[in-house]
């Protein structure tokens, strides 16, 4: 059995790296974003003008997303006309690692300034501006908004920075998108499995996605190396676990299937895109074979769109590129955004070239 020291010298270390990967990202961004960590001379030449955000946002549907071309517009948050996914539009001084985007709200997650290791989430209107900031303790993991933009989700790494790290922690937080205020952190749900409390000091929470109406939401729980999907109520704080083995879960704008990665292979870990039927609780893959290590988001009730690495660097050596940990994608690699029939047919598309952490959105 791992004695106590072990486990806080082991805690140690991964905050240690953690600090080390924050200090780096916001050296790079107070340098003017001149170019991802790793990186030589490819980050050369000016950073694309700012444009008229609303000008897009205000015409009809449109991608929202962080430029991850290893340029100095890395980070850079954009948006594009879902007309044409090729026109992107970038804001002014807007940088994230992760973002979200649906109901006129926004989410930017980005390492925080200073010696702690800690994030800002910032809350955006519907044209991207800031309209609130808050600090939160961790490394930038996941970000949701709900769909009729009242509600919000921040998921960061408190220690680890990797789900498939062994030991990794994880702070998640539902914030009331209108005031900017956290409302309550997941670990004070009241959970139910089986009719019967559940409970235990290792869980963690992380993943969250929101019905519709922001009265109820999904999340994965994790405990004892098991992964578990839950349904929770958020003005009762109470859940109950649905099903086993789903990891970061995206409900289909009619509420009746959920995107999610399944876990293939323990040796490297490895997930799969599958789809669960909430009504009969049946699962299937989809046909992307790609690694997958991303909270997918829906372009329709029938597509699910997700990110792969571009980066040659994460390449298997067969030509396939692997999916970036949360730490990798926030911090020097490129990727892209790709989309799949949810139904487990067709072939996968490419969506959004150079772009990360990318959701279809409108101004209401």
């Amino acid at each position: 059995m791992t004695s106590l020291h072990g486990r806080l010298v082991a805690v140690g270390a991964a905050l240690v790296l953690l600090l080390a990967v924050a200090v780096g990202y916001v050296v790079h961004a107070a340098a003017g974003g001149a170019q991802p960590a790793g990186h030589g001379s490819g980050g050369a030449g000016p950073a694309t003008a700012a444009g008229d955000v609303g000008a897009v946002t205000s015409t009809g549907p449109f991608y929202a997303f962080k430029s991850s071309r290893l340029d100095r517009d890395f980070g850079r948050v954009a948006v594009a006309p879902a007309s044409d996914p090729t026109r992107r539009v970038f804001t002014r001084d807007l940088r994230c690692t992760r973002l979200a985007m649906t109901g006129g709200r926004g989410l930017c997650l980005q390492p925080a300034p200073g010696v702690t290791v800690a994030i800002q989430a910032l809350v955006l209107d519907g044209n991207l501006a800031v309209t609130h900031r808050l600090t939160l303790p961790g490394y930038p993991s996941r970000a949701k908004v709900a769909p009729d933009g009242r509600l919000a989700a921040v998921t960061t790494f408190v220690s680890g920075d990797s789900y498939a790290s062994l030991g990794f922690s994880t702070r998640t937080s539902i914030i009331d998108a209108s005031t900017g205020a956290v409302l309550f952190d997941l670990e004070k749900l009241s959970v139910t499995k089986d009719g019967r409390p559940f409970h235990a000091s290792n869980f963690n929470f992380w993943g969250v996605t929101f019905t519709p109406d922001s009265r109820h939401l999904y999340a994965t729980l994790g405990s004892g190396g098991r992964t578990y999907l839950i349904r929770a109520d958020i003005a009762a704080r109470t859940a109950t676990v649905v099903t086993s083995g789903v990891e970061c879960p995206s409900l289909s704008p009619d509420g009746k299937l959920v995107a999610f990665k399944k876990k293939v292979s323990d040796d490297p870990v490895t997930w799969r895109l599958w789809i669960l039927d909430l009504a009969t609780g049946r699962e299937h893959a989809t046909t992307e074979t790609r690694p997958i290590d991303d909270q997918a988001s829906w372009l329709d009730d029938r597509t699910v769109m997700y990110g792969l690495a571009t980066d040659d660097s994460l390449s298997d050596g067969g030509g396939k590129a692997a999916n970036p940990s949360a730490v990798d994608a926030g911090a020097s690699v490129d990727t892209a955004m790709w989309a799949v029939a949810a139904d487990g047919t067709g072939t996968p598309r490419l969506v959004l070239d150079h772009a990360w952490s990318a959701q279809l959105a409108t101004t209401s």
